[in-house]
């Protein structure tokens, strides 16, 4: 039998549609992932054969064959777990989903889901798809619900899949607050520094680029640290922008109720590489 489910992987800040194909069929116990699946993909294996027999599912001893397409791109992280033991589950008639919604989520040995990173930038690749469904982490599903295209149907663990209603999607009410910061600097603060000001309203007022030149002591610093507080309220897509490389980061909080400007001081000394993220994959 050959089970087919939808799912997504990051390239960078940008998602990109995988489909995972199962063969299940007699032969030696096994399970043989092929489509140029990264280390953590390849260690999925167990993690996922636990998970499903610790959510009280039976697992047929049987061999699996794991398609990964498109099978020439590299594919990295732990947003297929979810979907692979979908397909295994599909594979021994625990229950159906259908080939045209999304599974996204990472697996621990108990089979609970945890939430895993660029959920927003799936999201907005999902919101382009004809069907605009997905089943995601629980602890994802404010990030999700910015994209308002899409259907979204959080699960907290394995033994949900064969639970969800599909007539009744989640409905985020999560929308963006950007509250006045109490510790925002100001700049009724800076005495003098007529010209400085001046650029800088321009500059807010037309979304320009700026750069300061002078000696130490200047002002320049001072000023730029103010600019933030000049500038208009953030659009809804610039707030989502903003999340999109955030959520790069699995440690930042997902449920992000207040959103403001991001404002960075690299020393003068950094490299290039260090700006643009440093490493082998740079991140933000």
């Amino acid at each position: 039998m050959i089970s087919k489910i939808k799912s997504a992987t990051l390239i960078g800040i940008n998602a990109l549609e995988i489909n995972i194909e199962i063969d299940s069929k007699r032969g030696l116990p096994q399970e043989i992932i092929v489509g140029l699946p990264d280390a953590v993909i390849k260690e999925s294996k167990a993690r996922i054969k636990t998970a499903i027999k610790n959510s009280g599912f039976e697992y047929a001893l049987r061999q699996y064959i794991i398609n990964l397409a498109p099978a020439a791109l590299p594919k990295e992280g732990l947003c297929l777990d979810l979907p692979i033991a979908a397909g295994l589950l599909m594979c021994n008639h625990h229950f159906h989903i259908n080939d045209d919604i999304f599974l996204i989520g990472e697996l621990s040995l108990d089979g609970n889901i945890k939430p895993v990173k660029g959920m927003i930038s799936i999201a907005e690749m999902i919101a382009k798809t004809p069907t605009k469904k997905c089943i995601i982490p629980y602890e994802n599903k404010f990030e999700a619900s910015l994209i308002k295209e899409i259907d979204i149907y959080p699960i907290k663990n394995l033994k949900d899949l064969a639970k969800i209603n599909y007539k009744f999607p989640y409905k985020g009410a999560f929308k963006f607050t950007q509250n006045q910061d109490k510790n925002q600097l100001d700049f009724a603060d800076v005495k003098g520094q007529q010209i400085g000001k001046k650029a800088m309203e321009i500059v807010a007022a037309g979304g320009h680029n700026i750069l300061l030149i002078g000696p130490p002591g200047s002002g320049k610093s001072m000023l730029l640290n103010r600019l933030p507080g000049i500038l208009p309220k953030l659009t809804h897509q610039e707030c989502i922008d903003i999340i999109k490389i955030q959520s790069l980061n699995i440690n930042q909080p997902q449920n992000i109720l207040t959103i403001k400007r991001p404002f960075r001081t690299p020393h003068h000394s950094i490299s290039h590489i260090g700006l643009a993220g440093g490493g082998k994959k740079p991140l933000p």
